[in-house]
């Protein structure tokens, strides 16, 4: 049996068409995994894994033991400047009522020559 040039047409024409259906299916299916790879890839991205939550809850802990809230600093800072002011009030204290080691040292000087005074005193009086 022998096919004419029509049919030869006609059944290379089905068969491109066969063809690009059978491509066009598979060619889906492709886009089907690729869209589900991307799926995927956006899902491990945007979620933690067990591992890293367990990691962020130890240094979530870590926070709360070792930092303070802005109120508690507040009244930190409050009570330091209090006891800042009064050791200032102290010092001020302190420079009004004691003697400055200089100030020692100068009336030290004056009660030994005055000693000195009185030794010079005694040697002539016993004549010697």
């Amino acid at each position: 049996m022998e096919l004419s040039p029509f049919e030869w047409m006609a059944i290379g024409i089905l068969g491109t068409l066969g063809l690009s259906i059978i491509a066009f299916f598979v060619k889906g299916l492709f886009k089907k995994q690729e869209k589900h790879e991307e799926i995927t890839t956006d899902i491990r991205l945007t979620f933690a894994s067990k591992d890293e939550v367990k990691g962020h809850e130890r240094d979530i802990n870590h926070i709360k033991q070792t930092y303070v809230s802005k109120d508690d600093l507040r009244e930190f800072k409050a009570e330091i400047r209090g006891e800042t002011q009064k050791l200032g009030a102290d010092v001020e204290e302190i420079k009004k009522n004691y003697l400055t080691k200089a100030d020692y040292l100068h009336h030290q000087r004056r009660t030994e020559d005055k000693m000195d005074l009185m030794y010079k005193i005694l040697l002539e009086l016993k004549g010697g």
